[in-house]
């Protein structure tokens, strides 16, 4: 084990980045042939290695000198070059080379007159993108609506409604559009619908929409969906959780309290629930049944803490 840990500290001696970006060496990966199993085996090495050691940024140079390199644009390698350039947090250099890669797709697609799934897919990484790392909601909203007019008639048609509820939710939430908040969420909560009308099973459509309809203090069409969303998963603390909350927003503390003591019989390590437990005992008066769930709050982050020790000491090294 100690070997294995020193090299892996000597990471950044073990590959040189002149040696991987070496001309012939990448005119040698690009030329590598997946059909030989062989070459294909060598070629997915280097890939496993460059990330198992983090070298993100070797790995997406690697990908760029390749895609130059290539005869012609090569989709494959602009789609890897995306990713390693995620991993390495330059979101928005990815953000081009996705939409670049979504361009060069759909013109072999109008050339050669298919469809290729996989398009509507590189238009909901791209939405989620926008939507987690750039905060750019109108772009998201853009590259979401295509991937609706793709996915028309196909299972990915949920997803997609479900992933435009959620960014007319989050304008809503953060305020940076000239519509109302109001309109921002009766439009959330009518793509929520949608999205459950195309995929009744998807219980996490039925946990925004009760989410949704909570924002909008309409508590008993969010008491509705959110039973909805437990009676298709009932192993979810999050809609536990938002039951509860409903319960009290409608001043049913009580009702709320059993819930959260149910629900801490399966999942005794929770830590929301927990927090939520603490808060509805204090305001249920419950003195001593507080004090314990909060000494079970203060030695839960403590075993936490101890957990984390090991690989703080490691991301250290």
């Amino acid at each position: 084990m100690g070997n294995k840990e020193s090299q892996f500290n000597g990471r950044s001696d073990d590959i040189k980045t002149s040696q991987v970006l070496d001309s012939n060496f990448v005119k040698s990966f690009v030329e590598l042939s997946d059909e030989d199993d062989n070459l294909g085996w060598e070629k997915f090495q280097i890939i496993s290695i460059l990330t198992n050691i983090r070298q993100y940024r070797l790995l997406s140079g690697l990908y760029d000198k390749a895609l130059r390199i290539a005869k012609k644009d090569d989709n494959f390698f602009g789609q890897q070059l995306s990713l390693s350039l995620i991993c390495d947090n330059r979101y928005s250099r990815a953000t081009k080379m996705l939409q670049k890669c979504i361009l060069q797709k759909e013109e072999e697609e109008n050339n050669q007159n298919k469809f290729d799934e996989s398009l509507i897919s590189e238009y909901l990484h791209l939405a989620r993108l926008q939507i987690e790392q750039l905060g750019d909601l109108e772009l998201a909203e853009s590259a979401t609506l295509k991937a609706i007019t793709l996915s028309s008639g196909t299972w990915l048609s949920g997803r997609c409604h479900l992933l435009l509820a959620m960014i007319f939710g989050l304008k809503a939430q953060y305020g940076n559009s000239l519509c109302s908040k109001k309109d921002l969420i009766a439009e959330s909560i009518k793509y929520y619908e949608k999205a459950i009308e195309l995929d009744p099973h998807d219980d996490t459509a039925h946990l925004y929409c009760a989410l949704e309809y909570a924002n909008s203090r309409d508590f008993e069409r969010a008491k509705e969906y959110c039973q909805a969303a437990l009676s298709l998963n009932t192993e979810n603390p999050f809609a536990i959780m938002l039951l509860a909350l409903i319960f009290t927003a409608r001043k049913d503390y009580k009702g709320a309290l059993e819930l959260v003591i149910n629900a801490l019989n399966d999942f005794p390590s929770h830590y929301g629930l927990l927090v939520l437990r603490l808060k509805l005992e204090a305001r249920y008066g419950r003195v001593e049944e507080a004090l314990q769930t909060s000494h079970n709050l203060i030695c839960f982050g403590e075993k936490i803490d101890q957990q984390l020790i090991p690989f703080l000491v490691m991301m250290n090294k």
